[in-house]
C-alpha cells in the first residue's frame, strides 16, 4: 500500500510538473506572439508592404497593401523587375492594390515586388516583398489550422496539471489516512 500511495504521488508531481511547463510554455509563445511593435526612430523605415499571399501562379494575382507613404504621393510598384504599376497613397498614407505576376514568370522562382514612394517625412521610402511563382493555385500566408486548435493546447495543458494535481492530493491525503 505504501508503495501505491508513494507512485500515487510520484505520478502527480510529475503530471503537475508538466502541466504547469506545457502552460508555461504556451504563455510564453503567445505572449512572443503579441508582442507590441518597436517604435521606429527613422520615418523612411515605419513604412512597408506586405502581400495577401506568399505564391501565387503566372497571371496569377496578389493584393498587395502599403503604408507609411507621404498622402496623396505616388508609389511606383515594381512587380518582378519587368512591369510597373503607379499607386496613389489615400490621406493616410497607405495604399491597395490587386498587381497580376507577369506570365512569362518562370515557377519555382520568386517574384520581387518593390514600391518606391516618398515617406510621410519627404525622404525617399523602398520596401519589397517577395511571392513565390508557383505552378498552381494561390497559396494563403496565414496558417489554415483550425480555430480551435490553439485552445486545445491550453485545455490539454490544464488537464495534466489538474490530473497531477489530483494524483498528488490523493496520494497525500491517504498517507495522512494511513498515519492516523
Amino acid at each position: 500500500m505504501a508503495r501505491i500511495r508513494k507512485l500515487l504521488v510520484a505520478m502527480g508531481g510529475i503530471f503537475l510538473v508538466a502541466g504547469s511547463l506545457l502552460v508555461g510554455s504556451l504563455a510564453f509563445t503567445a505572449g512572443a506572439a503579441q508582442a507590441s511593435p518597436a517604435t521606429c526612430p527613422y520615418a523612411t523605415s515605419c513604412g512597408g508592404i506586405t502581400s495577401s499571399t506568399g505564391s501565387a501562379p503566372p497571371g496569377g494575382t496578389v493584393v498587395i497593401s502599403g503604408h507609411g507613404y507621404k498622402p496623396g504621393s505616388t508609389v511606383k510598384i515594381n512587380v518582378c523587375g519587368t512591369e510597373t504599376v503607379t499607386v496613389t497613397a489615400n490621406g493616410s498614407g497607405e495604399f491597395t492594390t490587386t498587381i497580376t505576376i507577369p506570365s512569362s514568370a518562370t515557377p519555382g522562382t520568386t517574384c520581387v515586388i518593390t514600391a518606391v514612394g516618398t515617406a510621410a517625412n519627404g525622404q525617399s521610402l523602398t520596401s519589397s516583398v517577395s511571392v513565390v511563382v508557383t505552378s498552381g493555385s494561390t497559396v494563403p500566408t496565414q496558417s489554415t489550422g483550425e480555430p480551435w486548435a490553439a485552445s486545445m493546447y491550453w485545455v490539454l495543458a490544464a488537464g495534466i496539471g489538474a490530473l497531477g494535481l489530483g494524483l498528488f492530493e490523493f496520494g497525500r491525503r491517504r498517507r495522512f489516512r494511513t498515519n492516523t
